[in-house]
């Protein structure tokens, strides 16, 4: 079986590492286009070979393009496929050259990465393909490069399981040149969109081994020949196990002769078995009534302990509560005591509010402010020290402004205030009335004139006073952001202070609660000592009327556990008979009467017929293990696939009844082989009834055992060609004797010019041109024909209904062997329900068939996933050891 497949340097993968040794139904996981399906589809290089039977995704072919996908570097792009056949494992590795050929290599080991890949200082280098050949020489590999497509073909294909080829082929598979049955079928599994009726018209005249069948006068006697020799091998194979099928036949006559004594042993142990088990059952009634009447007397000894149990309980849990409360009114008295007085612990608590209450106020005086960031108040503060310097600047020299003593009048020395004031500068232009034309140090107005408005705001002239007061207000404000400043930098501490505060508040306030509350402590803690001193003396009353009961309570129950064991013995007997029988109802057998002369008694009789019954079902378990053995040779050898045993002797004994009529046939055939006409016609149209049997019954049966979706039943018919079966009829009733030749009656005559007809076309007559093919589904009761060439179904169900028609098809030309599975390719399987897709699996499963199935994302279901992931230059790599995860599945 092919147990690897390795991309090295090919298509986008700088490797791809897929195993198929684990599990059923491994799942490729990577992006739509991410190259899953150019990994799958380098199975055409071993599987197909022959480049006009590839098939690539998208419908290539495999041109020079496609191999350029595949082999980018010439000698240095690699196909690997790694095989195990009989314990043996070797690799086929496939490169192209220079010149464009695909060639191939065996190289007797297994896969190695190390062969491939040089270590060198700056990382891996890849080798080319003659230095990967010294590099597994050297390892000690045997290595042979394959040259001739003949010798390629039989590494790949040979017929029977006694040699290494990666495909084991039955003996219905043909060969022919580089095609052969198998691949011819298995390029479907490729692409089952390629499967249309003209597509499964071929798939099954490929698997009844019927698509060279031609009817070709010159060929005639040699495939008459052919036909002889396999009836003549029929013939041999049922002579030559004459002597097995009568061992058969023995062996079915002894499993069921030992079948049925197993049978009655079974009958006769169950009557015994039932018989003591209601011997032991009156056994244990009687110990039952003993047990009851004692307990009886014990229930009422056990509700006096009862009554004084609880009053010594209620007693003793009373006395422990007060107790706890006495110790914790001690406790609280010796704090009380402890805390300072009354009128001191009020003034801490007064002083403590009012803490509280200031670091409350600097909180929210902050918060006010918008909680502005300390860089902002520390240039808010600059800018008020900045306005205090300069009021106090000019509150210093006020007394020598010029403003001062340029005018006497308060109202002129208003109004020259606003002229110096910068707003002057600002009016509109048309104010000027005459433009300064002269200008000296001497400040006269010069000669300029400038007309002010009537609503003109005069200036208030500041003053000593006026200036103070803005000076204080300047500094007050400075101080607020100060102490907004302050709090912004430490408001965290402020903030814990605070909490510090309240929490020393709370306990200020309950120190005060203890003070005020010592006397009422006093008192009750007196009240308690005497109670307690009250129940102590009830307590220990009580406690000498409990060890009285308890004495006589403990005899009684002594007296019950002697018959309660008594009881446990029969009751253990009992279940070791029920298990036993148990164990003899899982064999399910059939229910016979019981034989009364050979029932037993005693245990140990009915467990030494136990021993014998399970000894006689291993014996019969033999015996059926032989006949099934001898059951799978008689079928390998005649090639019978019934899975029922009497029928397979009916079928077998009627083939064995036949031998006479089968040589008879034989002979028959020898002498039809020199009649040149007639009896290949009629060959040919018995050999199209052949292939509708097979058809109509082995083929359609095998689908009609297959669950698919909605589908309840599918059936291939086949529809005649009326023309040619009844030209070649016509031709098979000739009857050419030297007397018909002069007598020829118009019936003869008739089919005479048919046979001329087709003599003068000169055209072999293919088997496929005897009929079409149709296709019947029903669905929900509803019988419809369908077109392979269109879609079925849903998208699902018609790939499924694709790829079930050929994987049926390429069961019968391929050994079903573990050793042999076939692996295929699946994509896009999300587009599969989940109903179908487990029975896809189980029928691959059955088939010896290992499915890949492919999709962007993890769908759930299976037991391997591969992940493709990308690396960092763009080229996809799967590593079997890095990238592939493994899920249990349910036993």
């Amino acid at each position: 079986m092919l147990t690897k497949l390795v991309l090295i340097n090919s298509c986008a993968y700088k490797m791809a590492e897929v195993g198929f040794e684990h599990g059923h139904s491994p799942q490729l996981v990577g992006p739509n286009n991410v190259g899953k399906s150019s990994l799958i589809y380098a199975l055409n290089f071993l599987f197909l070979v022959n480049k006009r039977l590839m098939n690539f995704s998208g419908q290539r072919t495999a041109d020079k393009e496609t191999l350029a996908h595949y082999f980018p570097s010439p000698e240095r792009s690699f196909i690997l496929f790694e095989v195990k056949k009989r314990d043996r494992r070797y690799c086929m590795l496939v490169h192209r050259n220079a010149d464009n050929e695909v060639l191939y290599t065996r190289i007797d080991q297994p896969y190695q990465r190390s062969y491939f890949f040089e270590e060198q200082a700056d990382g891996q280098h890849l080798r080319n393909y003659k230095e990967l050949m010294r590099t597994a020489v050297k390892a000690g590999a045997k290595v042979k490069k394959i040259d001739q497509v003949q010798e390629i073909l039989k590494h790949i294909y040979q017929v029977g399981d006694r040699n290494d080829a990666v495909v084991w082929l039955t003996d219905k598979c043909k060969i022919s040149g580089t095609y052969n049955s198998f691949n011819k079928v298995y390029r479907y599994l490729i692409n089952s969109k390629l499967i249309d009726n003209r597509a499964l018209k071929d798939i099954l005249l490929i698997a009844d081994s019927r698509d060279q069948d031609e009817l070709s006068y010159s060929r005639q006697n040699i495939q008459q020949i052919d036909r002889l020799r396999y009836q003549s091998q029929q013939l041999s194979v049922l002579k030559n196990i004459e002597a097995e099928f009568t061992q058969f036949k023995s062996l079915v006559s002894e499993v069921k002769a030992h079948y049925e004594l197993l049978c009655q042993q079974v009958a006769t142990f169950f009557a015994s078995a039932n018989l003591r088990r209601a011997t032991l059952m009156e056994q244990r009634h009687r110990k039952k009534q003993e047990i009851e009447q004692m307990e009886g007397e014990l229930q009422a000894k056990s509700v006096e302990n009862d009554r004084i149990n609880q009053q010594k309980g209620r007693l003793d849990y009373e006395l422990r509560q007060l107790k706890s409360e006495a110790q914790t009114l001690q406790q609280q008295q010796q704090q009380a005591l402890e805390l300072p007085a009354e009128s001191l612990l009020e003034q801490q608590l007064q002083n403590q509010q009012e803490k509280v209450e200031q670091l409350w106020f600097r909180l929210q005086q902050y918060a006010a402010n918008a909680a502005q960031p300390p860089e902002q108040l520390q240039r808010r503060i600059e800018r008020l020290d900045q306005q205090i310097q300069r009021k106090a600047a000019q509150q210093a020299d006020i007394n020598d402004w010029l403003i001062a003593h340029l005018a006497k009048d308060d109202a002129q020395r208003r109004l020259l205030n606003s002229i110096l004031h910068p707003d002057i500068a600002r009016l509109p232009k048309a104010r000027i009335k005459k433009p300064i034309s002269q200008a000296s140090r001497l400040i006269e107005l010069f000669d300029g004139q400038i007309e002010l408005p009537e609503d003109f705001p005069m200036q208030e002239v500041s003053n000593p006073g006026q200036l103070a007061e803005e000076v204080a207000e300047l500094q007050q404000e400075r101080d607020r952001y100060a102490q907004l400043m302050d709090t912004a930098q430490n408001s965290a501490e402020i903030k814990k202070q605070l909490e510090a505060a309240k929490a020393e508040r709370q306990e200020l306030e309950e120190s005060l609660q203890q003070v005020r509350a010592l006397p009422e402590i006093k008192n009750e803690l007196k009240s308690q000592q005497q109670a307690i001193r009250k129940l102590e003396k009830q307590l220990n009353t009580l406690e000498h009327e409990y060890r009285t009961v308890q004495e006589d309570l403990q005899r009684r129950q002594r007296a019950i556990r002697q018959l309660q064991e008594e009881v446990q013995g029969i009751e253990q007997s009992t279940r070791d008979m029920e298990r036993d029988q148990r164990e003899v109802e899982e064999m399910n057998l059939p229910v016979m009467e019981p034989d009364a002369q050979e029932m037993v008694r005693t245990p140990d009789s009915i467990r030494q017929l136990f021993n014998q019954i399970k000894q006689l079902r291993k014996e019969v378990a033999q015996k059926r293990e032989a006949r099934q053995r001898l059951f799978q040779q008689l079928k390998d050898k005649t090639q019978f696939d019934l899975a029922d045993e009497q029928q397979f002797v009916t079928q077998l004994e009627q083939e064995m009844l036949s031998i006479g009529d089968k040589q008879q046939s034989i002979e028959s055939l020898l002498e039809s082989i020199a009649v040149q006409f007639a009896n290949p016609a009629q060959r040919f149209l018995d050999a199209y009834e052949e292939f509708k049997a097979f058809v109509h019954h082995e083929f359609n049966r095998t689908m009609g055992e297959i669950q698919i979706s909605n589908l309840e039943s599918l059936n291939v018919l086949l529809e005649p060609n009326e023309r040619l079966q009844n030209d070649l009829r016509s031709i098979a009733e000739l009857s050419l004797t030297t007397d018909g030749l002069f007598r020829m009656p118009d019936h003869t005559a008739k089919r005479l010019d048919i046979l001329r007809e087709y003599l003068e076309k000169g055209q072999a007559i293919a088997f496929s041109d005897l009929f079409n093919l149709q296709l019947r589904l029903s669905i929900n009761g509803k019988v419809r024909s369908v077109n392979l060439g269109r879609q079925v179904e849903s998208d699902g169900t018609d790939r499924m209904l694709r790829l079930i028609i050929v994987m049926a098809v390429i069961s019968r030309l391929s050994q079903r062997s573990p050793d042999n599975r076939v692996v295929l390719f699946i994509d896009e399987i999300a587009t599969i329900d989940g109903k179908n897709r487990p029975q896809l699996v189980e029928f691959c499963k059955e088939h010896h068939f290992y499915p890949i199935f492919a999709a962007p994302d993890i769908v759930d279901g299976f037991d391997q996933y591969l992940l493709i992931q990308r690396q960092p230059s763009g080229q996809l790599v799967v590593d079997e050891q890095k990238h592939v995860i493994q899920v249990a599945q349910a036993v």
